[in-house]
């Protein structure tokens, strides 16, 4: 299971994860924030979450 010490911040706006995984933080409608997940190797997000930590918890049970 991913800790949230796995996860690496690049940016105000990306997190890199184990195993290639990714959270990007996406701003919509110019205030509400979303934490879009993606599985390494695909091009679109699989699932997202209105937090950072949520969306590392959804990553976990995804991977588990």
């Amino acid at each position: 299971m991913a800790k949230d010490a796995d996860w690496v911040q690049k940016d105000d706006y990306y997190w890199q994860g184990p195993d290639g995984w990714t959270i990007c933080r996406v701003i919509l409608k110019g205030h509400v924030e979303q934490y879009e997940i993606c599985q390494p190797g695909k091009p679109v997000w699989i699932d997202s979450r209105p937090t950072l930590t949520a969306a590392i918890k959804r990553h976990a049970e995804l991977t588990s």
